[in-house]
């Protein structure tokens, strides 16, 4: 394959050192950075960066800006990262090898995530398997020249981009729970709805949420054991849950569309 491109839409100026860190710490060597300025300026910062690009009408035209750029300097694999996610060492190499199987898109239905309480886990959901499953739009991987454009959405744009691509028949692999966190810790995060409503969405049907108590890398890359706690989130309806369906309308999501979509596993490990 011919390397992977990183896209980061980028929207916060103090995120400027994690997202260098994030890409630095990749150990895939075939890989190029491009920022998409979408309402924040890289400034006087000195980028790694193959391309620094401007957006000015929302997540989904950065992506796409993005997207462009791969399509016209040669092609291959893309990943988007989130500015103020954690991405780690082996992130890339896994996406690489779910390409190089077939995959069309690369995702994780099985994820961390670090709330102001702490580091916790939403599992059960499928790991190194082809499957049909809504990813978190900061786990998206994929080829450039395969990729739909994402839809001109203020929200949602990442779950509407899924939809299509499974619409057209796309091969998705969901990735390991590991080498990645959703940070949820900062005050100015992008995705204004409550910590424990948020792991209710995402812990639907066969997934549940665990408690791995403070922060550590080390946990979140697999190369350190803790024996979690459960989380007692209950059995319910996403749908019938007046709390999560307010978040969901100012998220823009469709919990009756989510519902009709459950995960679907779909093979082996390939």
């Amino acid at each position: 394959m011919s390397g992977i491109t990183v896209i980061v839409p980028f929207s916060r100026p103090s995120q400027v050192g994690h997202v260098v860190a994030c890409f630095a710490r990749q150990r895939y060597q075939d890989k190029r950075l491009v920022v998409v300025e979408n309402g924040a300026a890289v400034g006087q910062w000195t980028l790694p960066a193959d391309a620094v690009l401007t957006a000015s009408s929302g997540p989904a035209e950065a992506r796409n800006v993005g997207l462009d750029y791969v399509r016209q300097h040669g092609g291959g694999g893309f990943a988007m990262f989130d500015d103020d996610d954690y991405y780690g060492p082996g992130y890339l190499e896994e996406v690489a090898q779910a390409l190089c199987k077939g995959a069309d898109v690369v995702g994780k239905a099985a994820l961390f995530v670090r709330v102001q309480a702490g580091l916790r886990a939403v599992l059960g959901g499928p790991e190194h398997m082809w499957c049909r499953s809504l990813f978190p739009g900061c786990t998206l991987a994929g080829w450039a020249d395969t990729a739909c454009e994402f839809p001109d959405r203020r929200v949602g744009e990442d779950s509407a981009w899924l939809l299509a691509m499974i619409a057209q028949g796309a091969q998705m692999w969901a990735g390991s729970r590991f080498g990645f966190c959703y940070d949820r810790s900062g005050v100015d995060h992008a995705l204004q709805v409550e910590d424990d409503v948020l792991l209710r969405c995402w812990a639907r049907g066969n997934a549940k949420a665990y408690d791995f108590g403070d922060w550590d890398p080390g946990v979140v890359d697999g190369v350190m054991d803790v024996v979690p706690a459960k989380l007692e989130l209950g059995e319910y309806r996403v749908s019938d849950d007046p709390g999560a369906r307010a978040a969901a309308n100012r998220l823009g999501w469709n919990l009756e569309e989510m519902a009709r979509m459950p995960i679907q596993i779909l093979g082996g490990t390939g």
